[in-house]
């Protein structure tokens, strides 16, 4: 957990992380803020604090505008956030604390028992919280009814994590949509280990001025090669290594603003 930390002078751990730093901001001491990143099968989904929380219908209102697409809004992504993921309700016998009902939605997953993230509550219960779900209502923030999966950041509300309560071990992105799909009899997926996309291959689509994705260079401990593509190109490397990928494929501008006012 140490290399999770923000501060710049954070202990390294460059097998699970990528080392990524900002640039001084100004609004925080001009101090450098570190961004874990799991350098890893699985992602940051590997090394985070498992909360599981879905944005709110206002911020997918927002995306859905400026992109022009309204098949971006909560209410039509939902049912994608359903068919990923098994809801398992708190056990109050094994969590034995006062104030700690949680309320939340039992159809925020799908109603089966086979989709892949497994989605539960902690037994263990931080004494501190029990006391803060006590103060909110007192303040005017009552504890949200169906919580913050709902679409609606109000209040307060138990943040579930993407726990499998079988065993009480993570369920990340690895040990749930791809062990899934490895485990599928006609499974037809090839996992490159110890490898990096360093640049996605574009072609002109028809002749036209219009670029078609058809390939990846990858880097390995083996050298270089190139993977293609007879479909299309999945690009899904993260918040901060998406664009950057782009960027490094010539499809992405970065541009920089200084305010003089």
């Amino acid at each position: 957990m140490p290399f999770l930390a923000a501060t710049e002078d954070y202990p390294h751990n460059s097998l699970m992380d990528w080392d990524l730093l900002s640039t001084p901001q100004v609004a925080a001491g001009n101090r450098r803020i570190h961004y874990a990143q799991g350098k890893t099968l699985g992602g940051s989904s590997a090394i985070n604090s498992m909360g599981y929380h879905r944005g709110t219908k206002g911020a997918y209102q927002r995306w859905a505008d400026l992109v022009g697409d309204q098949s971006y809004t909560f209410d039509r992504i939902l049912p994608f956030f359903k068919r990923t993921c098994t809801l398992t309700p708190p056990d109050p016998l094994r969590r034995n604390v006062p104030n700690t009902t949680v309320n939340f939605d039992p159809f925020a997953c799908g109603n089966t028992r086979d989709n892949p993230l497994q989605v539960s509550w902690s037994h263990f219960v931080d004494s501190a919280r029990t006391w803060l779900a006590l103060a909110l209502p007192a303040i005017g923030q009552p504890l949200s009814p169906r919580g913050f999966n709902s679409g609606e950041l109000k209040g307060g509300a138990w943040i579930p994590s993407t726990v499998d309560p079988r065993d009480s071990t993570r369920s990340t992105s690895k040990n749930s949509y791809l062990r899934t799909a490895l485990e599928r009899k006609k499974a037809r997926i090839t996992v490159y280990l110890h490898s990096q996309a360093t640049k996605i291959v574009f072609n002109n689509a028809n002749g036209t001025n219009a670029k078609r994705a058809t390939g990846v260079v990858v880097s390995s401990g083996q050298g270089k090669y190139m993977i293609s593509a007879k479909k299309e190109v999945i690009l899904s490397a993260g918040v901060f290594h998406s664009p950057q990928l782009l960027m490094l494929s010539g499809k992405l501008r970065l541009f920089s603003h200084t305010d003089t006012s």
